[in-house]
């Protein structure tokens, strides 16, 4: 029994949903020194760490899904997440650290059309609400104040970028990094010629650039807010209420002023993901539809992908332990008796008969998930696992592939582009012709990124953080 099977929840279960499982679970016990108490008191300390985690699945699947696309958790959310990336990016630099756990990243397509909504990479699991600045010495009112709301410190494709729409990416990046890990020297280089304050400004014209660049290609396009949307920004604003400030959404905004985010910013930034959803489906439709099936497997094949259904014999039990000899063998035996049915059926047999016999004896908890097989990149999955599936002609059975996690027979499917790809956050299957519809639109938004002229007011082009906070340099 996995853990996710121990404590009643599904492997896309939130740290939050698997945390009241385990209360839930703990409230039948008889006491701490219950047998069971152990076992859930491991399930709730692997599942709720986003590292172990990582290494509990991989342990118990032949390898990991893509990372896909999480769905955004509101405007503030969406804040605090992307400047949490920001904290964590610069510490793994700092530390040397380039493997150390953080938000995941991939060239795989992103499986929603949903964009994010402030922050372009990953949210993490948990996102901290930012604390007040640790130096008292850093006045951020003062700093603010040195410039006028409406002057503007760059444009972007002719479009104005104002001080106060760039100031409050710039406080929100400076302020995490100083408030959770003590980061105030901005002249500290991250790489040769590369300093904390080159990534905070960095950072804080992508912010304030990529709402820009959406809101003036969707014009470009003649997509536009309808009353409906509009509607639909104002019941976003009263969830991040809700979550935030008990309903109360004076409350919120006092809040993001004191993170120095207007009112009038926050609505536009609110109304941006369904600009983005909007252009999606003009170009896509709404999950992809309009790509054909022949675009759907050129962007498969174009990005490398591998298809494959498996049936797994496990050699290893549920904690990653190696079974004993004897119990391996039998696995191994039990492989070759399926194997040998498999061989035994005609090419129009094949597809019912490997789907039954996966259902039957496959020990891959994902294949519940995955009905329709794994879709994968080279490297995703263990080496042998991946040099069998790329050998494989469509509609053939590899030998047996003998891998850290047992004994699989591999099968590859036939390309369908309504195969399931990946889940959303809240549990939806998305299909592979979605997800190739999402890799191209992130190429298309890439494309208008790299291409889009900034060009900075002469007070700005140099703007230097010491001066802006009157930071005084020893001698």
């Amino acid at each position: 029994m996995t853990y996710y099977e121990l404590l009643g929840v599904t492997p896309q279960a939130t740290a939050e949903e698997i945390r009241s499982a385990y209360e839930e679970k703990t409230k039948a016990l008889t006491g701490p020194d219950a047998p069971e108490a152990k076992e859930l008191a491991a399930a709730l300390e692997t599942l709720t760490d986003k590292a172990k985690r990582r290494d509990y699945d991989a342990a118990h699947a032949p390898a990991s899904k893509p990372p896909k696309k999480p769905v955004s958790r509101g405007l503030i959310g969406g804040i605090i997440a992307a400047v949490a990336v920001v904290a964590l990016i610069v510490l793994v630099i700092v530390d040397g650290k380039k493997n150390a756990p953080a938000p995941e990243e991939t060239a795989a397509p992103a499986p929603t059309a949903a964009a994010e909504t402030a922050a372009p990479a990953d949210e993490p699991e948990e996102t901290p609400v930012p604390a007040a600045p640790a130096d008292p010495g850093i006045d951020y009112d003062a700093a603010y104040a040195k410039y006028a709301p409406d002057d503007v410190v760059f444009t972007v494709d002719g479009t104005p970028v104002t001080w106060e729409r760039y100031y409050c990416w710039l406080y929100s990046s400076m302020n995490q990094l100083e408030s959770y890990y003590g980061i105030t020297d901005w002249s500290m280089e991250l790489e040769e010629g590369y300093t904390v304050e080159d990534y905070i400004k960095e950072y804080a014209q992508g912010m304030t650039c990529q709402h820009v660049v959406i809101a003036n290609k969707a014009g470009e396009l003649g997509i536009s807010l309808s009353e409906e949307d509009l509607t639909s920004v104002e019941a976003a604003i009263q969830s991040d209420a809700d979550a935030y400030h008990d309903g109360d959404t004076d409350a919120l905004f006092d809040y993001l002023a004191g993170m120095y985010y207007s009112e009038d910013y926050y609505r536009f930034m609110s109304g941006t993901p369904i600009l983005y959803d909007k252009m999606f489906a003009h170009f896509y439709g709404e999950k992809g539809e309009k790509l054909t099936d022949e675009d759907v497997a050129s962007f498969m094949d174009d990005h490398g992908y591998l298809h494959a259904k498996h049936i797994l014999f496990k050699t290893v039990d549920d904690t990653g332990a190696p079974l004993s000899d004897e119990d391996a063998a039998a696995r191994k035996a039990l492989a070759e008796q399926v194997l040998d049915q498999l061989r035994a059926c005609t090419p129009e047999e094949l597809p019912e008969a490997f789907d039954a016999l996966m259902t039957m004896y496959s020990e891959d908890p994902g294949s519940a998930r995955f009905p329709d097989g794994y879709y994968f990149q080279p490297g995703d999955m263990v080496a042998e696992f991946e040099a069998a599936a790329s050998a494989l002609a469509e509609g053939e059975v590899s030998d047996i592939v003998e891998t850290s996690y047992g004994y699989h027979i591999l099968y590859r499917p036939a390309f369908d582009p309504e195969d399931v790809f990946d889940y959303d956050d809240e549990g939806n299957a998305v299909t592979v012709r979605n997800a190739a519809a999402n890799g191209l639109f992130s190429n298309m938004m890439s494309d208008w990124a790299n291409s889009m002229e900034v060009v900075y007011t002469p007070e700005f082009e140099n703007l230097s953080l010491d001066e802006l906070f009157d930071v005084e340099k020893a001698p």
